[in-house]
């Protein structure tokens, strides 16, 4: 499994979990989220299903701040299906406290 942490010129931290090993993925997935609802509360927490959701839907999650938190997490379970000059959009509209 690994980890890799993306970066761009104005979004916060995006980590892409990939390997082969499914099960550490899952397991690794789910300690981020218990870990961060533990000190950020579950309504700054969202998951989608990143391959039925619209570049719109992602847009309006992502650029969301965080509600009574320093934090928002969201996860996007899977790839959606955007071409590069989407998801170069997706990220520039990151709010700066999701991660």
């Amino acid at each position: 499994m690994e980890a890799k942490l993306l970066y761009h010129a104005r979004m916060a931290a995006v980590f892409v979990f990939t390997g082969e090993n499914h099960h550490a993925l899952k397991e690794e997935k789910t300690r981020w989220v218990q870990e961060f609802t533990k000190k950020h509360g579950e309504d700054n927490m969202i998951r989608l299903d990143g391959k039925s959701q619209s570049l719109r839907t992602l847009l309006d999650e992502v650029s969301m701040m965080p509600f009574l938190a320093e934090k928002r997490l969201f996860v996007i379970d899977g790839i959606p299906k955007l071409d590069k000059e989407e998801v170069d959009v997706l990220l520039e509209q990151i709010h700066p406290q999701v991660i």
